[in-house]
């Protein structure tokens, strides 16, 4: 199990609907989860354009923590990406939709949303002979935090050239002009290690200069909920 985490969406629960008894409802696998009301982190990067930087290593905290504990449950997400992390109405950050998580520890499939896949998922894409490790994650996370950086969407390539892109080019970076700190520039370049083997953990990355000590946490918190009230938005997610 994962839930119980504060940074996890909780799962309740689950059963398999049979069509003909209820024919409303589609047959099939029901999850019961916590019901979110606040929204998706795409729908808060969409409504502001760009995040300030206490806001992003905030947020990255919360989904590193939470990846943290995952990673000692053994279980790669395969999906870290704006519209997986619910911010609720308090401003709390969790991690959702785990439909393409495995366990075990190592995975060699190649699930997931193209644009945050790490470069060794990638390399796989087709063949699903290489195994890889929660690491893959982390990139995801460097993908989603430029995003909230510079707006969305990271790239609007045709599938197969940003697969080359990801496989064979550099990593992404922060735009050379932007505002950002040394210590953010530092955080993505960490995260975005092309090599796995160089890329820090989630524990690793709790000790971050960037995310490791948030001045005024609890009114970033606060900030992000007046935010969110100000906009629209109720959502649920299964894991």
């Amino acid at each position: 199990m994962v839930s119980g985490h504060g940074n996890i969406v909780d799962f309740y629960g689950a059963y398999y609907h049979q069509a003909p008894r209820t024919p409303s409802l589609p047959e099939g696998l029901w999850i019961a989860t916590e019901f979110i009301t606040g929204a998706t982190l795409q729908d808060l990067i969409g409504t502001r354009k760009t995040l300030g930087e206490r806001w992003i290593s905030y947020i990255c905290k919360k989904i590193i923590t939470g990846l943290f504990h995952l990673q000692k449950k053994n279980v790669i997400h395969h999906d870290i990406k704006p519209g997986n992390i619910l911010i609720t109405s308090m401003g709390e950050v969790k991690i959702g939709e785990f439909g393409f998580a495995t366990c075990g520890g190592k995975s060699s499939s190649t699930p997931g949303t193209i644009t945050y896949s790490a470069p060794e998922v990638l390399a796989n894409y087709g063949t699903n002979k290489l195994e890889y490790d929660h690491k893959a994650d982390i990139w995801s996370l460097g993908i989603a935090a430029i995003e909230m950086a510079e707006g969305l969407s990271f790239s609007k390539l045709p599938q197969q050239r940003l697969i080359e892109k990801i496989t064979r080019g550099p990593s992404p970076t922060l735009t050379p002009w932007g505002k950002w700190s040394d210590e953010f520039r530092f955080f993505i370049s960490e995260c975005l290690q092309n090599d796995p083997s160089r890329r820090p953990s989630a524990r690793q990355l709790l000790s971050h200069p960037f995310i490791g000590e948030i001045w005024g946490e609890r009114g970033v918190q606060k900030s992000i909920a007046q935010q969110l009230h100000r906009g629209k938005g109720n959502c649920s997610f299964s894991l």
